[in-house]
């Protein structure tokens, strides 16, 4: 009997305890209105397919809570502070009188809803990251003229694009990783986004950029290496002074092609050398350049024990020199990149020197040095007897980190597994390349992100958007070795993705969609052993995605959101101000005086960033490049001279080109860089000066994208390629695959947006902003001196109409679409012309603008337009036909931008045909003469003639006309 009671009383008391009689049990379904409140506030935030529903929940009596544990689906939702608070508040006014008074917990995914509110944007001071060492600096640039305190100053940031070319076991060839959609392919675009936008806001901030793939879009390379005629040694050689010696290990240049296993950085052997204070130590890279180019320097020694912290490397190049100070206690074994510089062709001096610093902190450290590579150059890993063929920037990171020096174990993931393959070590290798790179390579890295693009498609008019990704958990493991929570990656997701959407809904897509912030088990977000995420900018396969995407004035934009994101998560971590970089100047102008001496004068003003306070210029650097028109020694821009004043003055001598390009700089760091204006004087012409007028700022996709997109049903109404900015390195060839319905297949058969590859890893020019020094090399040397300006800057009312007796106004590329003829320019051609200037127009659309304008094209112009197919082959003819005169570039390619399509021209009454284009005879440019003005309109941009030459004769026949 005393066992039945036993038993009995202990049933009792397993039984869960319902409250007084009358109370009801507790369900899920009880909590339906809380959760239709739920989605009343958060799912307007997101777009997802993924319903928020409470999966179950636990009651714990005897500690008065109640645990709700939801589905995944509130996990991927922005939570803010306010929003914890009002979710509480919704499921406890659902609660049953008896749990009223009951701590209420929620989770979602594994995670605390406290912990999924981000405590950046709800102002919560941040305590997940254990209190860091302090870290170690390793790389200082000591010729940048200002320390951006309050950017990205002394951090160290992993950066890589998604894919790439690689080579596939199974088919036993190379190929592409996505298919090409809309004229590029994810494989090129998102490193394009990185090398172009990305990584050089960043770097303008202060931080250096890690990349595991080549960053130089150069086909030259040039190593130097200890045994090359070009490297030699400097040391003093009196009693008690050291000399260089080989060290175990180092880099040795590969004679051919990498296998499997091949590290050239083990092959050889470097050199190193003990300092004393008063020692002398230097090795110097001097090589052979082909040719005068812009090449990418990188540097490689070896971390030693009792390395020196305090090596300076010197870059000598056409602008002079830069010097870097450098830790070799980190980073030694593998290329270490210090920029892109500019340098002369031949034995010219250019190249690296490295060398000691003087001080007792040096005492005893050692020095070494290994090679200097400049330039990216092809693909040099070999898969069964096979290289790419292609530059080595087009590759997946997996080849480059070979070539590079990192083990085996970081590029040849699967080399264990039964079936080895390329592609999966290709997407492993991104976070095994980050941990080795803190654990051997001691390299204080912050943070890594992972910019790719995304598949899928909507067959309406919006966009799919920007998707986040984190691992909250890996190897069932919640902090970093170091002791941070992993939630703060997701901190870093919801900070980026945040700056992203708000951007571009409040500039050029107020339909842009946020997609969900994703906890899941990627290894590119899972590997890494810092905090780091992947970010799926937009779709690649969708139409209005990429409509944007391929903007290069969106590029900008999100490129700034990426950047500023990762600027805001370091100081919020960090617990420190920040300051956002200006934006690039804005009616930018020059003025050429005579006077004692003759005078270029600078004018420009501060552009306001709307969508960031302090992005405010506090000074401006004014960078000054000059060409000897009578000699042909290159030059490049000088390191630029500091102003704190929007003007600037400089004495120019005769018969020489003068180009300027400010940036904005404050404590966060410097703006990109404005156009290219310029300044020429000639002796003995100071009553003939000309005003060259650039107004070609149109960029557009190497695609019909630009602006002439009627509908996603794929209708257009002309295929003209774009203008990249400055130059695209992503352009694949034109769309053939027009039909809305015709869904993916394979990447063979990919559907409707597929396109050509025939232009895949090829550099195609866009607009460089610094056509006046086209134009005014055309002038001076026709012994015509020149100013240049902005269209904003030159409508500002900045000239004295006696000034310049040639008006040369710019219009490239720009159409009717962007009212190229505003009010404003009418007027100012119109007041010109009634001032008795000689004007000269040129671009591919002038005369069907102006037929907007009827008045103004036949009676100020004295043309109308006819067609936009004039010429195919771009040869420009004289008007009798008799030769031909110039040949401007109609198709895609590295040189210059192209005009694919120009405009045949029909002659006002008292004008006639100045030039004509080969095959139709139809009029190329326009002339009109009379005793009031004279006027010259060409259909198609001076620019895209593809040789100097012929543009100073064109411009000669013009001068003719017009200064009389």
């Amino acid at each position: 009997m005393f066992k039945i009671r036993y038993i009995l009383l202990l049933l009792l008391l397993l039984i869960p305890f319902q409250g007084a009689v009358g109370q009801k049990k507790m369900y899920v379904r009880d909590f339906d209105k809380a959760i239709e409140q739920i989605d009343s506030l958060l799912t307007q935030r997101i777009v997802t397919k993924n319903k928020i529903k409470i999966d179950t929940f636990y009651i714990y009596n005897r500690k008065k809570k109640i645990e709700f544990r939801f589905t995944r689906a509130l996990s991927e939702y922005p939570i803010r502070n306010n929003d914890t608070k009002e979710i509480y508040r919704f499921l406890r006014e659902q609660l049953p009188d008896k749990y009223k008074k009951y701590d209420i917990s929620i989770v979602s995914n594994k995670s605390n809803l406290d912990e999924l509110s981000s405590r950046y944007f709800s102002n919560r001071q941040d305590n997940r990251h254990k209190s860091p060492k302090k870290k170690s600096k390793w790389i200082i640039n000591e010729s940048r003229p200002y320390t951006p305190r309050e950017g990205l100053h002394q951090q160290y940031i992993a950066l890589w694009s998604g894919h790439g070319y690689y080579y596939d076991l199974s088919e036993q060839r190379w190929k592409w990783q996505r298919a090409p959609y809309f004229t590029t392919i994810e494989d090129l675009f998102t490193h394009d986004y990185i090398t172009t936008f990305i990584a050089p806001m960043l770097e303008n901030a202060g931080c250096y950029v890690m990349i595991p793939r080549e960053r130089d879009h150069s086909t030259t390379e040039i190593v130097v290496d200890y045994g090359s005629p070009f490297y030699n040694e400097r040391n003093n050689t009196e009693k008690g002074f050291h000399k260089w010696n080989n060290t175990q290990v180092g880099y040795e240049h590969p004679k051919e092609p990498l296998k499997e296993g091949d590290n050239p950085f083990t092959s050889g052997t470097g050199r190193a050398i003990e300092i004393t204070t008063n020692s002398i130590a230097q090795a110097a890279y001097l090589p052979y350049f082909p040719e005068t180019e812009r090449l990418s320097v990188y540097i490689s020694y070896q971390s030693v024990k009792n390395s020196t912290k305090d090596a300076k490397y010197t870059v000598r190049h056409i602008s002079g020199e830069t010097t870097f100070r450098i830790n070799q206690n980190i980073g030694g074994g593998t290329w270490v990149y210090l920029g892109e510089f500019t340098f002369a062709k031949g034995e010219s001096g250019h190249g690296v020197i490295v060398s000691t610093y003087k001080s007792e902190n040096n005492n005893g450290k050692i020095l070494t040095t290994d090679a200097v590579r400049f330039g990216g150059g092809y693909g040099n890993v070999s898969r069964e007897g096979k290289i790419s063929h292609l530059p080595k920037y087009a590759e997946g990171s997996r080849y480059y980190l070979q070539s590079a020096g990192f083990s085996p174990d970081v590029y040849f993931y699967t080399e264990q597994e039964k079936e080895q393959n390329d592609y999966k070590d290709d997407y492993f290798s991104k976070g095994l390349w980050i941990n080795e790179l803190v654990k051997k390579y001691n390299v204080p890295l912050s943070l890594g992100v992972g910019i790719h693009t995304d598949a899928g498609r909507y067959d309406n008019d919006s966009t799919i958007g920007t998707l986040a990704i984190y691992t909250r958990f890996s190897e069932n493991k919640d902090k970093y070795p170091d002791g941070t929570s992993r939630t703060i990656s997701r901190e870093l997701a919801d900070i980026i993705q945040t700056q992203i959407v708000e951007d571009m809904r409040n500039t050029y897509a107020s339909n842009w969609n946020r997609r969900p912030l994703w906890d899941r088990s990627y290894v590119e977000a899972r590997v890494p052993e810092i905090p780091s995420i992947l970010l799926e900018m937009f779709s690649h396969q969708n139409f209005q995605d990429m409509k944007y995407g391929l903007d290069p004035k969106i590029q900008f934009t999100i490129s700034r959101s990426i950047y500023k994101g990762i600027l805001k998560y370091v100081a919020f971590t960090q617990n420190r101000e920040y300051t956002v970089q200006p934006l690039p100047i804005k009616n930018f102008s020059t003025n050429l005086y005579f006077g004692n001496k003759p005078t270029a004068q600078l004018q420009w003003e501060e552009r306001i960033d709307p969508l960031e306070e302090s992005a405010t210029a506090d000074h401006y650097i004014v960078y000054t490049q000059v060409i000897d028109i009578n000699n042909t020694t290159p030059s490049d821009f000088d390191q630029g001279t500091i102003v704190y004043k929007n003007k600037f003055s400089l004495a120019i001598e005769s018969d020489k080109i003068y180009n300027f390009k400010v940036t904005a700089v404050n404590k966060g760091g410097e703006s990109f860089p404005s156009e290219t204006l310029s300044v020429g004087y000639t002796n003995g012409r100071e009553n003939t000066k000309a005003l060259i007028i650039n107004n070609f700022y149109k960029t557009g996709s190497s695609s019909y994208f630009d602006t002439d997109i009627l509908s996603s049903s794929g209708n257009i109404t002309t295929i003209e390629s774009g203008s990249p900015y400055i130059a695209s390195y992503s352009y694949t060839g034109s769309q053939y695959n027009f039909d809305i319905n015709q869904q993916w297949n394979s990447d063979y058969l990919p559907g409707y947006g597929a396109s050509h590859l025939d232009y895949a890893a090829q550099r195609i020019a866009g607009n460089t902003f610094d056509y006046p020094i086209t134009h005014g090399i055309a002038l001076l040397q026709n012994g015509i001196s020149f100013a240049s300006s902005s269209a904003t800057g030159a409508l500002s009312n900045r000239y004295e109409e006696s000034n310049y007796q040639i008006i040369d106004i710019i219009f490239g590329k720009e159409s009717a679409n962007e009212k190229i003829f505003s009010e404003e320019m009418v007027e100012f051609i119109t007041k010109q012309a009634h001032s008795g200037k000689g004007i000269l127009l040129s671009g591919a659309h002038i005369s069907k603008a102006a037929s907007e304008i009827p008045e103004f094209g036949k009676e100020i112009l004295k043309c109308s337009y006819a067609n936009s197919n004039a010429t195919s082959s771009g040869k420009i003819i004289s008007e009798d036909g008799s030769e031909v005169v110039a040949t401007i570039a109609t198709s895609p390619n590295s040189e210059r931008y192209c005009a694919e399509s120009t405009e045949a021209l029909l002659p006002s009454k008292g004008a006639k045909t100045l030039f004509r284009y080969s095959g139709s005879n139809s009029s190329a440019a326009v002339a009109y003469q009379s005793d009031k003005y004279d006027i010259i309109t060409m259909g198609f941009p001076i620019e895209t003639i593809t040789s100097q030459h012929q543009i100073n004769e064109m411009m000669r026949e013009v001068i003719a006309i017009l200064k009389r």
